[in-house]
């Protein structure tokens, strides 16, 4: 039974560079994927689908928002665990089923939208209407604020992302244009705005997670301010700079 299930996390770990940086460089990547394979074996061998995970995700992303804007924190916490839970899991089946299609990409890309455009609003809507006294320095009316810029800037930057890849992939001058600027202008601010590892612990689903349900978990509701203008600045920083980058980039590669 032990050497069965070594070799069953040995098949889960035979990954690409890039996703294993991702699995065991960011920290709530490796806790996830230490606990998922074993259960996403078993669903597999159930014949149960990646999609039907990801859809149940859903519905976890949605639940977690009602559950912080009605004022339930840990029944929020909890739900929102479960979510990059299954967010993990539906890659893990994916990948046993070799269900590599366009399809389930595109649904798992929903979820993460779902959660971005969500969950630093109704975290911040939670402190601002059930935590009356954080501190004379904190204007309760500005936290609403701070969680609505991080959704809507971290929406918009995946916007552009999206489309500056699909004019890439129509005209190589312009990648290769982007490629010879980047080489150019690699400063230290810039590696680490493009430094996955960073991103992945602190600005994105699995650091929002994790770091998330361990402020609110334990109440430390200044220091979840603190950390929301944190985020709000990296992404209005990374906003900045890929917006006015691709457009030097465009006007570079005429």
């Amino acid at each position: 039974m032990l050497k069965k299930f070594i070799r069953l996390y040995n098949e889960r770990n035979n990954l690409d560079f890039e996703r294993y940086s991702e699995n065991n460089y960011i920290l709530c990547n490796k806790i996830l994927k230490t606990i998922t394979f074993l259960p996403a074996k078993i669903l597999s061998n159930l014949n149960i689908s990646a999609n039907l995970i990801t859809l149940i995700s859903y519905v976890l992303i949605l639940l977690s928002c009602l559950f912080f804007v009605f004022g339930k924190l840990n029944i929020a916490i909890y739900t929102m665990i479960l979510f990059i839970l299954f967010d993990s899991l539906d890659g893990d089946i994916a990948r046993l089923q070799v269900q590599k299609n366009s399809y389930g990409k595109v649904l798992d890309t929903f979820g993460a939208d779902i959660f971005y455009l969500t969950i630093p609003f109704c975290i911040s809507y939670y402190i601002y209407d059930y935590q009356q006294e954080l501190s004379y320095l904190i204007d309760r009316k500005f936290l609403i604020l701070v969680g609505f810029l991080i959704s809507i800037l971290i929406i918009f930057y995946r916007i552009i992302e999206l489309r500056n890849r699909l004019l890439f992939i129509k005209d190589k001058n312009i990648e290769k244009t982007k490629k010879d600027i980047i080489k150019k202008n690699n400063n230290i601010l810039i590696q680490i705005i493009k430094n996955e590892t960073i991103r992945g612990n602190f600005f994105s689903e699995p650091g929002f997670v994790l770091n998330f349900s361990i402020l609110l978990y334990f109440e430390l509701f200044y220091y979840t301010y603190i950390y929301l203008i944190i985020i709000l600045l990296y992404c209005l920083i990374r906003v900045i700079y890929l917006f006015f980058g691709s457009v030097y980039v465009y006007i570079s590669s005429k």
